[in-house]
């Protein structure tokens, strides 16, 4: 499937969706805005995150406009934990967190039409710009093919154990939510599949393909070498997390 190209005058928006807003990272946010629209794209921003009492003011602090949705509630996550582990992804890998992507299954509303969509978890530091990473815009974007962290030595990005690919192989396993890059022409199967996390490529092969094939995947870290989105126990070349990771 081909959708049209990246074009000036496009309409991006940029969409935290994570455990809270305020740890969006501002000054990526800011570089990210100012680049695009340094291209003659016109930019906004948006929050889909738990709605905690200060909430409002988060989405008032980034200028954010509205999107109506629920937020999950602990029988979503159960529904969402079976769906995963006894249907979907039999071998029991971990997904991540499912209220990340989770969230966007409970719209009131869609979300208001733009060209493009830049999904950006909010607790994440960035170590490059938006204009370091390999993205291409016509095809859904992620930043690598995950492994995982027991292939690492502890602390670094040193892979240490034979076949990390392994996982991909099986299930195409992604980067989690962190930064992903998507032309409005996927964005509703897309977004169908993003509460798997993790796995949510291979939801997304599985559900429309021949619709959606990996020829429509761009790896915006190319597709030679395989990270681990923990940040908090190896090390990437694309972010650091800002705060402490619980449970």
């Amino acid at each position: 499937m081909i959708p049209e190209k990246l074009k000036k005058g496009d309409e991006i928006r940029i969409i935290a969706p994570s455990c809270s807003a305020k740890t969006v990272d501002q000054k990526f946010i800011t570089l990210a805005k100012e680049k695009l629209e340094s291209l003659g794209f016109k930019i906004n921003v948006a929050l889909v995150t738990n709605k905690h009492e200060k909430y409002n003011e988060f989405k008032k602090y980034y200028a954010a406009i509205d999107i109506d949705y629920d937020d999950l509630t602990q029988e979503d996550i159960d529904c969402l934990y079976h769906l995963y582990y006894n249907i979907r992804v039999p071998k029991k890998w971990g997904a991540g967190a499912f209220f990340s992507g989770g969230r966007f299954l409970k719209l009131k509303t869609p979300i208001p039409t733009y060209d493009y969509y830049i999904f950006v978890r909010s607790d994440l530091s960035f170590k490059k710009t938006i204009n370091d990473l390999d993205i291409d815009f016509n095809k859904i974007n992620y930043l690598w093919i995950e492994t995982d962290i027991n292939h690492f030595e502890f602390g670094t990005s040193k892979i240490i154990k034979e076949d990390p690919k392994m996982f991909w192989r099986q299930y195409n396993r992604v980067s989690g939510n962190t930064l992903n890059i998507v032309p409005r022409f996927f964005l509703n199967p897309f977004l169908s599949c993003m509460w798997a996390e993790h796995c949510s490529l291979h939801l997304l092969l599985k559900d429309f393909e021949p619709l959606i094939t990996l020829n429509d995947v761009n790896f915006m870290c190319s597709e030679e070498k395989c990270y681990a989105t923990d940040a908090t126990t190896v090390v990437n070349p694309v972010f650091t997390f800002n705060k402490k990771i619980l449970g």
